[in-house]
């Protein structure tokens, strides 16, 4: 099902944007655990993180790398992405 970005509703007055740069690494346990109280948004290639699946996941697909993307999170589906609220692009 389709909607429009406006209808996402929030569960926390606090977001995280989780990117893809190593960095995230870096995060402690403790870390984590914080965040995972927060709504969090994945950007792009947030999928190929091993164990974080954040509530939200804005990917921006291109024709070359749409299958890619598709076969990932399909391999994951089950372990918790089906749960997750994609951001695409209407294009």
């Amino acid at each position: 099902m389709f909607r429009d970005v406006s209808e996402l509703r929030r569960e926390t007055n606090i977001g995280v944007i989780l990117g893809s740069g190593s960095s995230v690494n870096d995060l402690t346990r403790e870390e984590w655990n914080a965040i995972r109280e927060c709504d969090t948004l994945g950007i792009n290639n947030w999928f190929y993180h091993p164990k974080f699946i954040p509530k939200m996941l804005s990917l921006e697909l291109k024709t070359y790398d749409f299958q890619i993307s598709k076969d990932r999170i399909a391999e994951k589906w089950e372990q918790g992405w089906k749960n997750v609220k994609y951001l695409l692009n209407s294009d």
